[in-house]
């Protein structure tokens, strides 16, 4: 579950912590499951984090993975989420464009002259 991990990333012990983040890394490019991922990448980070401050140099190959990563999918969200607003916005508009359409529009038809 969840709520174990950072219980789990706690767990790991230091010297395979590069192994963890390449694993997160690798597995983060082709999974749909973002979240899981990013909660695990956060939960190394923040126990492991001054691990990995103390040896920047073997962490840059796994980082700049997960980087990576987390670059694709933050552009193919931010995608989807400009597509999605410029959707909303369109309908909300409509509603606004069939009021002002119904005040030009008169309510009750005309009469047809009769001779």
């Amino acid at each position: 579950p969840s709520s174990e991990i950072m219980g789990v990333v706690s767990a790991v012990p230091t010297p395979h912590v590069s192994s963890l983040l390449t694993f997160l890394g690798a597995n983060l490019e082709k999974t749909t499951l973002i979240e899981l991922y990013l909660s695990w990448s956060v939960a190394t980070m923040s126990i492991h984090g001054s691990y990995i401050r103390q040896n920047t140099a073997s962490f840059l190959p796994p980082l700049r993975n997960l980087h990576k990563a987390i670059s694709s999918h933050h552009r193919s969200l931010a995608t989807i989420c400009d597509d999605n607003r410029y959707t909303l916005d369109y309908l909300c508009a409509m509603p606004q464009e069939s009021a002002d359409a119904a005040q030009i529009l008169p309510t009750t038809p005309e009469p047809i002259p009769t001779s």
